[in-house]
């Protein structure tokens, strides 16, 4: 019999490449570009109504703990200044995060590939 396929970890796990380096407005950050299922089951989760009744900067914090392996100041110093920007920029940072991660297409979209494919 042949090896049984996690087809959840098959489905949904991200191989984006090596980690990248980031800045904003002079705060650095590396955002990882290799999840579990199970980790981007978590990240996608931060975008759904479960969410809805905690504060953006909790939402975020969860967020960049996630996607980044930089030590915890360099992510409460990348949040706090995050949460500096209007709306609309807030908006385009976080999305451009997630696609950088690996967690998102260029259209915006969730996209959950294979390490394998």
């Amino acid at each position: 019999m042949s090896e049984k396929i996690d087809i959840f970890e098959k489905a949904c796990s991200i191989d984006a490449g090596e980690p990248q380096e980031i800045t904003l407005r002079g705060n650095d950050l590396t955002i990882r570009r290799n999840f579990t299922a199970d980790e981007v089951h978590k990240i996608i989760r931060l975008y759904g109504p479960e969410v809805a009744e905690q504060p953006l900067q909790e939402v975020t914090r969860e967020l960049i703990d996630l996607i980044s392996t930089s030590e915890e100041k360099a992510k409460a110093d990348f949040v706090d200044d995050l949460m500096q920007l209007s709306f609309p920029e807030f908006n385009k940072v976080q999305r451009l995060l997630t696609q950088i991660a690996g967690i998102r297409g260029e259209d915006g979209n969730f996209l959950t590939g294979s390490k394998d494919s």
